[in-house]
């Protein structure tokens, strides 16, 4: 007899892979609700999802043919071929994902929420750090390298200074790239960390030039600046050209300004607190963590040599600890400008479908105009005349991120520019006479005393006593203009630096019609021969 066959167990169906799954199944899976666990369900999930529309991304309804919006929650639908081609790999694997918010909550309960989602996102940032730390030292040697190998001419300095300029392109669109990819998540529904970027060099150093458009038109000008959210909502959705269109930005501006108050202020809050948290576990963690750190060593006779070897990797994760959170706090940011798109959906709904290269063109050389208005024309003659603290600001702008010599020599010039504007203001109530000397502007309240000084000489502010009516300490500045008025000849030399305050190199003088310039040695000596031959035609004329 032949033995009746035992039947075997039916094998347990196995979990779709996260790329068989079908859209429907990521907006339920986002949801908690259950999904198809089998390949062959998931296929046939895809197979309904093709017959019966694309199913909302935010409310899982099936979506008619070709439309722009979701019927049930009105949530803008882009045409996936776009977003698909502008973000590859913008969207993580859909595994352990974390339940998106209720449907229910609102723009500023979910701006107020965005604070956790930068603490969920701290290991994605701590990798980003110690990534872009270690590639960063690799560039840096080669890039030394480089430059020891290239000839010390023109050619080479250019050739380095072309090679460094596209690293900072490349980690700029790095960090961007990462930021973006916040915008996009929020935008799907997606509440996952950000995925790190892949290293694509041409795709990073695009994403680079965008951000650098995003700064000249938004940025830059400082009168588009509450424009700003709009632009990186934008590239964070569409990762075009489009994102720079000021005319789409004022728009949906209009539509939505409440909303656009409570992001900035949610942003300049989360900005300070954010920064104050860092500034604060850097003061309290870095001595304790050396100070903890040393007893353990010199309770264990460890050398004072390998005890620093050893304490500098510890105090360099550290850092890179520090500046994680302060990039988690920036997600957070980023968090609710995406957060805006995704509650105002009309935003999107106004932005052009495809991308006008007249438009964008004329936004970009709109923000260049405007940025060379601003810096150029308006700020410095909006700032030196709120006096000494509006002068020393713009000072400080010409010279942040310069070396100490051009520094001193910028500041130098800025000293002179407010001796001119003194002495022209002194003229104006004397009767076309300049003051016969420095200590008169001081004196009427025209000048400070610290203005007096250069600061390549390093010599004290003088000061003045008004009971004495007289200035004591060192004055920089020689003044030519005693007994002349406003109608003399304009190349005159009305007050000079020295050069010897310079290492020799030149002098910033100032002429008799205001203006200000920086003058080599060899040359400072001609302009002073020709104004004593001038003078020596032309007394000046005693009071």
């Amino acid at each position: 007899t032949v033995p009746t066959p035992v039947p075997r167990p039916s094998p347990k169906p196995q979990p779709a892979a996260a790329g068989e799954m079908s859209l429907g199944d990521l907006t339920k899976l986002a949801h908690g609700t259950a999904i198809e666990s089998t390949p062959e369900q998931a296929r046939a999930a895809r197979a309904r999802d093709k017959a019966a529309g694309r199913p909302c991304p935010r409310c899982a309804t099936p979506l008619p043919a070709g439309a722009k919006a979701c019927p049930a929650c009105h949530w803008v639908v882009a045409p996936p071929a776009r977003k698909a081609a502008a973000h590859k790999a913008a969207v993580p694997r859909p595994v352990a994902m974390i339940p998106t918010a209720p449907a229910g909550s609102g723009f500023a309960a979910g701006c107020a929420a965005s604070i956790l989602y930068g603490l969920r996102s701290f290991g994605a940032c701590f990798k980003l750090i110690l990534i872009a730390c270690l590639i960063n030292l690799l560039a840096g040697l080669i890039i030394f390298l480089i430059a020891l190998a290239s000839p010390a001419s023109a050619a080479g300095r250019i050739l380095v200074l072309a090679l460094w300029a596209l690293w900072c392109l490349i980690v700029f669109g790095y960090f961007l790239r990462f930021y973006l990819n916040v915008i996009f998540n929020t935008l799907e529904g997606i509440n996952l960390p950000p995925r790190l970027p892949s290293f694509n060099i041409i795709e990073l150093v695009a994403t680079a030039v965008k951000g650098i458009g995003i700064a000249l038109v938004y940025l830059f000008p400082l009168i588009t600046i509450p424009l700003l959210p709009l632009g990186w909502l934008a590239l964070g959705d569409a990762n075009d050209s489009r994102a720079f269109d000021l005319i789409w930005a004022g728009r949906a501006a209009v539509k939505r300004p409440g909303r656009l108050g409570l992001l900035w202020l949610i942003l300049l809050a989360y900005a300070v607190f954010g920064t104050l948290a860092v500034i604060v576990l850097f003061v309290l963690a870095v001595p304790l963590t050396t100070l903890v750190f040393g007893l353990i060593l010199a309770a264990l006779n460890v050398p004072p040599t390998v005890a620093a070897l050893l304490l500098l990797p510890l105090l360099f994760l550290l850092g890179v600890c520090l500046f994680a959170m302060l990039h988690s706090v920036t997600c957070a940011c980023f968090r609710c400008i995406g957060l805006l798109g995704y509650h105002s959906a009309e935003l999107l709904n106004v932005l052009p479908e495809r991308t006008s290269l007249p438009r964008s063109l004329g936004s970009l050389a709109a923000g260049a105009v405007m940025t060379v208005l601003v810096f150029g024309f308006l700020l410095p003659q909006v700032l030196p005349s709120l006096g000494p603290d509006g002068s020393a600001a713009w000072s400080a702008m010409l010279t942040a991120g310069r070396p100490a010599k051009l520094r001193d020599r910028a500041i130098c010039l800025s000293n002179l520019n407010e001796i001119g504007k003194a002495c022209t203001v002194y003229a104006t109530e004397h009767g076309d006479s300049f003051p016969p000397d420095l200590e008169t502007l001081v004196a009427a309240g025209r000048l400070s005393p610290g203005v007096l000084v250069c600061p390549a000489t390093g010599h004290a502010s003088p000061t003045y006593d008004p009971d004495a009516r007289k200035l004591t300490g060192q004055v920089d500045y020689l003044y030519l203009g005693a007994g002349y008025t406003t109608a003399a000849w304009k190349r005159m030399i009305l007050c000079h630096d020295q050069p010897a305050n310079h290492g020799g190199e030149g002098a910033n003088v100032l002429l008799a019609d205001g203006s200000v310039l920086w003058v080599r040695s060899e040359e400072l000596s001609q302009e002073l021969a020709r104004t004593r031959r001038w003078q020596a035609d032309n007394p000046p004329r005693r009071p």
